[in-house]
Formats: C-alpha cells, sequence, structure tokens
C-alpha cells in the first residue's frame, strides 16, 4: 500500500505544446471565458454556494465545543413552624470544555434570604467552587475528527476548482456548437442564394416557363432549399441563445490566435478523491485500533470548596479532593476533605477509599460484535483506497494517450487549416481577376468560413481537453 504523501507533481510530465501558424486562443479565448465568470449569472451563484467563508465555522462543528450554563431555583416560604419567612435561591453557573480531556468548572451560592423572623433567625449563605479535570491514558489517540476535517477541506478546494474548470468546459462547449451552427448557416445560405439567382435568371431569359414541369421541380428544389436555410438559421439562433444562457452575454466572434499550451503531471499521492479514500481509510484503521486497543482508560482529579455564613459571619468551610482512575473494568480513588468549624474551633478530617471490579456481562459480546465490525470497515476501507488508487493511474494514462493523440491530430488539423486558407486566397485572386460571379465566390467564401470554424473547433477541443486534466488532478 502506498502511504499518503501531500499533493505533488511526479518526476515524468506530459505537456503538449500546441505553438503552429494560426493556433487559437490567448486572448481571444481567455478574454471571452474571464468575461463569462464576470457575466454569467449561473456561474456566480454556483461558485458562490461552494465558497469557503464559511468553511471555517463548518469545520469547527468537528471539535468539540465548550458548554455552558446557568441557572437559578428559586421559592419563598410565608411562614414555618419557626415562625420565619424567607425566599431561597440557588444561582449556579457551570462551565465544561470540549474533548477528550474534558475539564469542568461549577460555580454556586445557595441562599435563603430571611425577610421577616420572630425568633431573629439569620439570613444564610453557602457558596462553592468545584474543579475537576478529565485526562484520557489511552495509548491510542482518536484522530478521526482531525482527518474529517482535512476531508472537507479537500472536498471544499477540488469543489471550487472543478466548477472553474467545467464551467470552461461549458463555455468551450458553447462556442463548438455556435461555430458549427454558423457554418451550417453559411453554408445553406450560399447554396440558397446561388440555387435562387440561377432560378430567377432562367425565369427572366425565359428558358424555364411557369407552369411546366421544369419549373415546378426546380421551384420545388428552391423551396427545400429554403426550409433547408430557415431551419439552419433557427440551429444558428438556438445555440447563439445558449451561449448568452451560459456565458451572460451575446457571441460576437472567435478569432484565431497562436499559442495554447497543455501540461499534466500525475500526482504521487493521488488527487483529493484518493486522498479521502486514504483519510477514510485511516479513520477506519483508527477506530478499529481504538476498539481494540483502548479501555475508556482516565484519571479524574477533583477539587471542591465551600463555606457556611449565617449572617455577616462565616460559620464553617470544607475543602476536598480527590483522584480516581477508571476503564471498562476497574474503578478506583482516593480522596481527602477537611471541614472546619469556626464556633467549635474544630477541624474534621476525612480520609476515604474506593476499588471496584466489573465481572462483565452481555456487552463484551457487543463489544467484540463491534470491533468485528471495525474490522471489516478497515479491510474495506483499504481496499476502497487501493482502488481509487489504481483508478487515478489509470486515467492518468489515459489522459496521457488522450495528449498523445492530440499531438497528432493537432498536425493534421493544421495542415488542413493552412491549406483552405491558401486555397481561399487564391479564390480572392481569381474572384478579382473576374474568374467567379457573387455567388459562386459566396460559396467558396462559406466554404473556407466552414474550415476556418472546424479548426478554431479543434482547438476549442483541446482547450477541453487541458480542463479535464486540470479536474483529474483535483
Amino acid at each position: 500500500m502506498n502511504a499518503f504523501v501531500p499533493m505533488k507533481k511526479a518526476l515524468i510530465s506530459f505537456s503538449l505544446a500546441l505553438i503552429a501558424a494560426g493556433a487559437l486562443f490567448s486572448a481571444s479565448l481567455d478574454d471571452i471565458i474571464s468575461r463569462a465568470k464576470a457575466e454569467s449569472k449561473s456561474y456566480n451563484e454556483l461558485r458562490g454556494s461552494a465558497i469557503r467563508k464559511d468553511l471555517d465555522a463548518l469545520l469547527k462543528t468537528y471539535d468539540a465545543q465548550d458548554s455552558y450554563r446557568f441557572a437559578i431555583d428559586s421559592s419563598v416560604s410565608t411562614a414555618t413552624s419557626a415562625g420565619d419567612s424567607f425566599v431561597s435561591l440557588s444561582p449556579e453557573f457551570t462551565y465544561s470544555s470540549g474533548g477528550d480531556n474534558t475539564t469542568s468548572v461549577r460555580v454556586s451560592s445557595p441562599m435563603t434570604l430571611i425577610y421577616a423572623s420572630q425568633l431573629d433567625s439569620k439570613s444564610t449563605y453557602k457558596p462553592g467552587v468545584s474543579v475537576s479535570q478529565k485526562i484520557k491514558i489511552d495509548p491510542t489517540a482518536d484522530n478521526r475528527k482531525d482527518n474529517s476535517k482535512r476531508i472537507a477541506r479537500l472536498q471544499a478546494d477540488s469543489l471550487l476548482g472543478k466548477i472553474d474548470a467545467q464551467f470552461e468546459v461549458s463555455v468551450c462547449n458553447a462556442l463548438m456548437e455556435v461555430l458549427q451552427r454558423m457554418s451550417d448557416f453559411s453554408t445553406s445560405k450560399a447554396s440558397y442564394d446561388k440555387q435562387k439567382a440561377e432560378f430567377d435568371a432562367l425565369v427572366s431569359k425565359g428558358l424555364v416557363v411557369e407552369g411546366t414541369y421544369d419549373y415546378k421541380s426546380k421551384l420545388s428544389s428552391l423551396l427545400v432549399s429554403e426550409k433547408s436555410l430557415e431551419k439552419a438559421r433557427l440551429a444558428r439562433d438556438l445555440a447563439l441563445e445558449s451561449f448568452r444562457r451560459v456565458c451572460g452575454f451575446d457571441f460576437d466572434s472567435l478569432s484565431v490566435s497562436p499559442a495554447l499550451e497543455i501540461g499534466f503531471s500525475p500526482l504521487q499521492g493521488g488527487n483529493s478523491k484518493v486522498m479521502i479514500a486514504y483519510l477514510e481509510m485511516l479513520n477506519a484503521q483508527n477506530e478499529y485500533d481504538i476498539l481494540v486497543g483502548n479501555d475508556d482508560r482516565a484519571l479524574n482529579l477533583n477539587a471542591a470548596g465551600d463555606m457556611s455564613i449565617v449572617g455577616n459571619s462565616v460559620s464553617s468551610y470544607a475543602i476536598s479532593g480527590n483522584v480516581g482512575y477508571k476503564d471498562k473494568s476497574w474503578q478506583a480513588g482516593v480522596g481527602a476533605s477537611a471541614a472546619f468549624d469556626k464556633e467549635r474551633n474544630a477541624v474534621y478530617p476525612k480520609v476515604s477509599m474506593s476499588l471496584s471490579y466489573d465481572l462483565g456481562s452481555n456487552d463484551s459480546r457487543s463489544d467484540n460484535l463491534n470491533k468485528q465490525m471495525a474490522l471489516i470497515s478497515k479491510e474495506s476501507a483499504a481496499y476502497d483506497y487501493e482502488i481509487a488508487m489504481m483508478d487515478y493511474k489509470k486515467e492518468c494514462l489515459e489522459m496521457q494517450r488522450s495528449i498523445s493523440d492530440a499531438r497528432l491530430d493537432l498536425e493534421r488539423e493544421t495542415a488542413a487549416y493552412e491549406n483552405a486558407k491558401a486555397v481561399y486566397e487564391n479564390d480572392l485572386d481569381l474572384r478579382d481577376k473576374g474568374y467567379y460571379s457573387e455567388f459562386e465566390f459566396a460559396e467558396k467564401k462559406a466554404a473556407f468560413a466552414k474550415a476556418e470554424n472546424s479548426y478554431k473547433s479543434f482547438l476549442l477541443s483541446l482547450r477541453i481537453l487541458r480542463c479535464n486534466a486540470e479536474i483529474l488532478n483535483l
């Protein structure tokens, strides 16, 4: 089993440098994506819900929280057998720290306030304070909360990265759809315009007479072309509307500009999915070790003091303290206390000791079952971690293969685009010399626009590949 290590790049790095004459992106696509991130409502709402501003508060829920309590009990008596009328109050404040090693403090002051007395009775007060400290001494520390906090941070960090990368993929997909539909519309329009011009020329010259079979055939073909053009227009408009919904603004243009680089380096410790599986394996191992090795061993230290006040004078006071040990079977303790009676000028010391042993009960069967279930969970978590690591390594190899294929595809697509550009430049020259009619050249122009948009779409697919490589390592 591979040991967990922090994220770092492996020595082997696969990179694909896409630098060719006419390669896409740098400013133009980056500008579109940056603007989309600023103006897209859906992106900002999604990312806003995942911002880590509340993460620290969330992580505190994994920590044991300190607790505070204040209470007052009261009662009123209008008359007693001794002829006293009084109010009884018992204010109390308690504090308990979170965590396994718990510190508790209790402050109280019961009092009886006499407001009417036939025998001249005095009010009494008994303030006191007690402090206790629990110290766990089990051999295995409980690290599950710390691991759970690390899991939460990994999930938050990877979520933000995935939102950004997946949004870029959405923008690229929307652009690819727009480019495809605009190419289809330009091709359909050029074809329709040429076909309509030819039909109108034949009719005007009398070569095709209305009502004849030839006229009806050519008119039917023209109507089919017109319907195709309208369908292409609708598809283009839908693609533009889809782009606007994704990005938050209308599509203008996407130019061809140089330099795109895809770099991919597998992480030695795996991505967040692998590391979360590893931390969950540690939690399962820790839980099993606690059940097997720990016995709820703890030391308990207690100290207390109080005094009795009658009227304005202290009548007595007492202090006490004890130390105890406890585990699942044994419980032992030793303590000492002393009471001081000021009226009698006497001290009353006391020493106590206790020892007990639990002979066992049906709970031992439950303990054995829990240990067996924890062992199964530990082995299952270890298997899940190994599977996650193997899946990650497999995906890294597939990503390496995709990048290698993209390198070959880039050479082919770039060559095809450069050839289409050279042909179009020649067509421009031929048009200037009068070899093409207006409609013939419109078809040539539409064909080049389709080839250019196809090349842009290919380069958009490379941007998507780069995003997927980033997502893989998140």
